[in-house]
């Protein structure tokens, strides 16, 4: 029975990636909030780091952050006890995100800081460039260019190593002040 529910959530995350991939967050957002509900029902938190970055790309490509505020939620509702680094990460880009979106900037800035460190200490580029680029943003909507300068080089510096086209596409529109297009986290 675990073994079919652990089936069926991959195959709802792969339509998601997929949805993302063809740039159709709006079909990707439900199936990832789906995933997350069910991840954390089966006690798999550690396992779905990869749906909450999914959550939160697909919210900022939707340009809007608060739509990945029910995956936030569900972290919310996880005892502190039995949150990971990876979900203490989730939560703080998301509530960043959302924070910023919303121009609360003393919280858009205490949990960027906090998605950033936590990201730094998990010392895996995948998860800290997607924070480098949306707190690079965030600086750049709010005037303080100097700041989001490091942060949107770091980003591409990691980018260009991972080889992550779709990233570095992303990181670049923001230095140009579009509006990203999706990008699989």
């Amino acid at each position: 029975m675990a073994r079919d529910i652990q089936l069926q959530n991959l195959a709802l995350w792969r339509q998601a990636v997929v949805a993302i991939g063809e740039r159709r967050p709006a079909d990707a957002l439900p199936l990832l909030v789906e995933v997350a509900q069910q991840l954390i029902a089966l006690n798999f938190v550690d396992y779905a780091q990869p749906v909450f970055a999914d959550a939160a790309t697909a919210a900022n490509d939707l340009q809007d952050s608060s739509l990945a505020l029910p995956v936030a939620a569900l972290l919310d509702a996880i005892p502190p006890a039995r949150r990971t680094r990876a979900v203490e990460l989730g939560r703080a880009r998301i509530r960043a995100n959302a924070a910023a979106g919303r121009k609360e900037h003393d919280t858009a800035a205490e949990e960027y800081a906090l998605a950033l460190a936590t990201a730094r200490n998990l010392g895996k580029a995948a998860l800290l460039g997607p924070v480098l680029v949306d707190y690079g943003r965030w600086l750049l909507q709010t005037g303080r260019t100097e700041e989001a300068a490091p942060l949107l080089e770091e980003a591409r510096t990691l980018f260009e190593r991972m080889k992550a086209t779709r990233w570095l596409e992303r990181a670049a529109q923001v230095l140009t002040r579009r509006e990203p297009e999706t990008a699989i986290s």
